[in-house]
């Protein structure tokens, strides 16, 4: 019973925070008023139980006569598109609300102003009307999931099977309860009678596993009932625990003062290993009951390894559809333009975004067993066609910087940026896994910092996706950027990485070309603090100098000889930065990489003219 109260509180709240952001259907409003009938149901048993009175019963039998019309109402809404006539049924719901409702305030009422209806042959007369009702709800609740279609709607095959079943299952129950109270049945059917009583109580359960399992009703039903499970596990722990350790303690102890110290340290280790049994229950039931082979950072590390390295679109996509087929181990296929609907049942579908715009979609056929797709499972296709599209993006460009270099008319500079889409586009794959590990490391000892440290990712991505096209940025846009790409870091070296970022107001306006400042960063990283062994420093500094602006990035690295392999022609992103240079601003500005030997810093220098970012766009022109 507190199990049930937990885990239908729980989704009843889930329930108004999921509702309150949209307009409630019907079938939202049935659904949220049986949850809220489910938490008070339990609730009530759990009071029963612990006080043994009689009210407490008769308060249950009272709950119980407003079931029936509320189970019916949710089978005959979700089957009532399929329905050729819908009369007889609506009579049956008119019916089953009536009398329940009839009879459960008659009876409030009574027992209100006249307490002696408690006697036998009143209760035994609410308990018939009550058996009467479950069995009418639960026939016509099978008839009506009889006349669900098998190929099309919501439910599949088995989940109809599993309804009648169960929906037949509550009435033979109900019936045996009843026919108990009637007939002299001897000690052993008196026996059976109160264990099938005791199931009957906790019917809402197993209709809201069924139910959730083969509908999946309630979206976040697979991320809950794992933390239900585990309160569950940790109360029958903690039951054990005073029921037997606790007596042989306390006599052994006594009322010394080492009493609370005793008990504290052999509940400890079993507080410091709650953590562990949520993962590892997290783990069993994402195998073994909803068909999860990969974590969600390992599904989206594994996609990533066997799809980024695609350099065509037909590559992409057929690699793609393998990988994803294996991680949601079904067919699937990624449509690009109007591809014709596939040979497989279409289960769920996932538009591709591409600016905006839906480019695309994901194709997923039904799973093994009929697994549905889950709350987390729709979330990680948001996430595996998020990184598709920002493969697809970089295919394109690759694509378009293919296509710029075949013509004979290209000059040099047209060949850079080319280069420059790709470069800007691209996150340097290390650095993605690295921040994913960081992520999964923080969810469980630090989710306000995972969480800090997705949205730093998200703007990393952001920014090179919408930066890819544009070849200007202004300084404070560019730092803004290299912010969030420092965040990251620090989340993965912690107190290992010093950064320190100073830049002048009167700089912050200019324009600057994009990405030139996060690749001396990235280049500082790559060569520079990979061989420190204790903390890491990156210092950033931005001065106004007469005409020109002049952009510091140091890092302590290794000496002269780092300093001067970074400078070797064979760098791509030095080397890159030096030709848009020399294409922008034709001599006007320079980089060069110095050593500081007192301060132990190797640092790159930057020295552009200063302009305002108002007029970037007609250096683009020129």
């Amino acid at each position: 019973f507190t199990f049930g109260a937990v885990c239908f509180a729980g989704l009843f709240f889930l329930w108004l925070k999921e509702k309150w952001k949209k307009e409630p259907t019907a079938l939202d409003r049935v659904n949220g008023a049986m949850l809220l009938l489910c938490v008070i149901w339990f609730i009530v048993n759990i009071v029963a139980e612990i006080t043994g009175s009689v009210n407490g019963e008769f308060y249950l039998i009272i709950l119980a006569l407003l079931f029936p019309p509320l189970l019916f109402n949710i089978y005959y809404l979700e089957a009532r598109p399929h329905l050729r006539s819908h009369r007889p049924w609506t009579w049956i719901q008119t019916f089953l609300y009536v009398v329940s409702l009839g009879l459960a305030v008659a009876g409030g009422v009574a027992f209100v102003l006249f307490p002696q209806v408690l006697e036998f042959g009143f209760v035994m007369f609410l308990l018939l009307s009550m058996c009467v009702l479950f069995t009418i709800a639960g026939v016509s609740g099978a008839l009506v999931v009889s006349r669900l279609p098998t190929k099309k709607g919501k439910m599949t095959r088995l989940a109809r099977r599993m309804n009648v079943m169960l929906l037949l299952a509550m009435v033979l129950m109900f019936s045996v309860v009843i026919i108990s109270f009637f007939a002299e049945l001897g000690s052993v059917a008196s026996e059976l009678s109160i264990r099938i009583s005791l199931l009957s109580r906790g019917m809402p359960l197993i209709f809201l596993f069924v139910n959730s399992y083969y509908e999946s009703r309630f979206e976040f039903f697979d991320v809950f009932i794992k933390r239900a499970t585990l309160f569950f596990l940790i109360l029958i722990g903690l039951v054990g625990f005073f029921a037997f350790v606790f007596p042989k303690l306390t006599a052994v102890v006594g009322e010394s003062w080492l009493r609370p110290w005793v008990f504290a340290l052999i509940l400890a280790p079993a507080v410091v290993a709650v953590p562990t049994l949520y993962r590892l229950l997290e783990n069993w039931f994402d195998r073994h009951w909803l068909g999860r082979t990969l974590t969600s950072v390992d599904a989206v590390k594994a996609f990533f390894e066997a799809v980024g390295g695609a350099r065509r679109e037909p590559e992409l996509i057929q690699e793609a559809e393998q990988k994803l087929g294996q991680i949601f181990q079904t067919r699937t296929q990624i449509a690009v333009g109007r591809l014709p609907e596939p040979e497989f049942t279409v289960s769920q579908r996932i538009p591709i975004r591409l600016e905006g715009e839906s480019q695309a979609e994901i194709r997923l056929g039904p799973r093994p067993n009929n697994t549905p797709y889950f709350a987390q499972d729709l979330t990680l296709i948001a996430a595996l066609s998020d990184v598709f599209a920002y493969l697809w993006q970089i295919v394109q460009l690759q694509r378009k910087r293919q296509e710029q270099e075949t013509r004979e008319r290209e000059l040099t500079l047209e060949a850079s940026r080319s280069q420059l889409k790709a470069l800007r586009a691209q996150i340097n794959p290390h650095f993605l896994f690295n921040a994913l590990n960081v992520i999964a490391s923080l969810v469980h000892r630090d989710p306000d910092r995972a969480e800090a440290t997705v949205e730093q990712l998200a703007e990393v991505f952001r920014y090179t996706l919408s930066r890819s096209d544009e070849e200007w940025v202004r300084v404070e846009d560019e730092i803004e950027f290299i912010r969030a790409y420092l965040e990251v870091e620090k989340a993965r070296f912690g107190e290992r990485l010093d950064v320190n970022i100073e830049v002048e107001a009167k700089v912050m306006d200019h324009a600057i070309p994009s990405m030139m400042v996060q690749t001396l960063v990235e280049n500082a990283f790559k060569h520079g603090l990979s061989s420190v062994r204790g903390v890491g420093i990156i210092d950033i500094r931005a001065v106004r100098r007469e005409d020109a602006i002049e952009i510091r990035v140091s890092d302590n690295g290794p000496g002269a000889r780092s300093a001067a392999s970074r400078a070797k022609p064979g760098g791509y992103g030095l080397k890159n930065i030096a030709s848009r240079l020399d294409g922008y601003y034709h001599g006007e500005a320079s980089m060069t990489l110095e050593r500081d030997e007192e301060q132990g810093l190797t640092v790159a220098i930057l020295t552009l003219p200063a302009r305002p970012a108002a007029r970037s766009e007609q250096w683009r022109r020129a």
